[in-house]
């Protein structure tokens, strides 16, 4: 079986021509099998509009759709202000205004900021410590080792650095932990005591200043016994001391002082999809891994999905992307410039300036081909999303009069 003509006697032109056209034919194959899962989901939202009959389906729809918009509304006013945001959903009946629906709204929504989050548990308000109370416990901790389920905990907001504040939230996790482990070693109160020592070793072995300091040096398990020891904690198992002191040796805790550059983005704008891609590189063509985030109109990447910074941004305006074959990866898809123009990009470079990207082709491999196609699919609305956007502000525009 030969797939395709022999093309053993064509010229380069005609052999350059036919892998145009295989590689359109790929993409069309790609549209209509998005075409096909777009029909089957309008299938579906027609049959669910008609349950019920009588025509009131298009209302439902709309009425879901405002709620919809007032969900992101509020949720974009809790990441800059997290009381105005709380108030707001409140307001829009979305919300009821008791710790436990607020304890749920901030445990189960996402896109919320780490820093907004934490700020509103710094408050010490009997509002706030409730949703607080409430929070830790809808965390699932029994069963799992102490370090697993504080890290769980403390990943989910950026705690404050004011000592009152953390003793709350370590408390806080203290209680829930000890309420869901009853066989644990340890009372609620000596939990709180040995966490409280956690996060002063990861401050003695991962703070630079601290590191300076040497009467505040942790450095080795038989000193954080010792400190251990000196706060009425004696009887601990040495190999479960040593245990902790390497789990937060090996991994410190997460940055709490602020959010990274994903945790920024969801709290300013929508991400449409996210993900690890590879990236072909430009003058050297290795491919490296990246944390890609698709926003606005922009692809940024991110050496890895914590980085502060982005590596780049790649302006999606006038761009096409494509299915690109590639003999080193699989499932490859290319940002291209359809006049053949240097994209319009920005990265970082050794020295962390911000300078000017040089090409007119930005080159990925994906996962999976479902990955491929999924992300293929979000860049091609988000280009003519960019594209509609363009022409109606261009209609928009009337130009003033000429004075007689």
């Amino acid at each position: 079986f030969q797939e395709g003509p022999d093309t053993s006697g064509w010229l380069p032109e005609q052999v350059n021509e036919l892998e145009l056209l295989k590689q359109r034919k790929r993409t069309l194959e790609i549209e209509l099998t998005e075409l096909r899962t777009e029909l089957e989901s309008l299938d579906r939202e027609i049959r669910e509009m008609d349950i019920g009959g009588g025509g009131g389906g298009g209302e439902a729809f709309e009425a879901t759709s405002q709620r919809d918009k007032a969900l992101l509304t509020g949720r974009n006013k809790f990441n800059l202000k997290p009381a105005t945001g709380i108030a707001y959903l409140v307001e829009q009946g979305l919300l009821e205004n008791t710790p436990a629906a607020v304890a749920s709204f901030l445990f189960q929504s996402t896109n919320l900021s780490r820093r907004a989050v934490g700020d509103y548990f710094a408050h010490s308000k009997p509002f706030n410590v409730q949703t607080l109370e409430a929070f830790a416990g809808l965390f699932n901790f029994a069963g799992k080792k102490l370090m697993q389920a504080l890290r769980e905990f403390l990943g989910t907001f950026a705690l404050a650095g004011e000592s009152q504040v953390i003793e709350r939230c370590i408390s806080v996790f203290a209680k829930s932990f000890a309420s869901q482990n009853p066989d644990f070693p340890l009372s609620a109160d000596r939990i709180f005591v040995l966490c409280y020592a956690c996060m002063i070793l990861n401050t003695a072995l991962h703070n630079e200043n601290a590191k300076k300091d040497k009467t505040t040096r942790i450095g080795s398990p038989e000193d954080f016994q010792a400190m251990l020891e000196r706060a009425d904690l004696r009887d601990l198992d040495r190999a479960f001391v040593r245990d902790i002191y390497e789990d937060i040796r090996l991994q410190p805790f997460v940055n709490n002082g602020g959010d990274s550059f994903e945790d920024l983005l969801h709290s300013v704008c929508n991400v449409i999809k996210e993900g690890y891609l590879y990236k072909q590189g430009g003058k050297v063509r290795t491919w490296k891994r990246r944390y890609c985030m698709l926003h606005g109109g922009q692809l940024s990447y991110l050496a890895d999905k914590s980085s502060n910074y982005p590596k780049g941004i790649i302006q999606l305006r006038d761009l096409g992307v494509r299915e690109a074959p590639d003999k080193a990866k699989s499932f490859c898809f290319e940002l291209f410039s359809h006049r053949d123009e240097r994209i319009e990009a920005y990265k970082t470079d050794s020295s962390n300036s911000v300078v000017a990207g040089r090409h007119s082709v930005y080159k990925f491999s994906a996962q999976s081909l479902d990955d491929l196609q999924s992300w293929v699919r979000a860049l091609t609305d988000s280009i003519q999303e960019q594209r509609f956007f363009t022409v109606k502000r261009n209609l928009s525009y009337q130009p003033q009069p000429v004075p007689q």
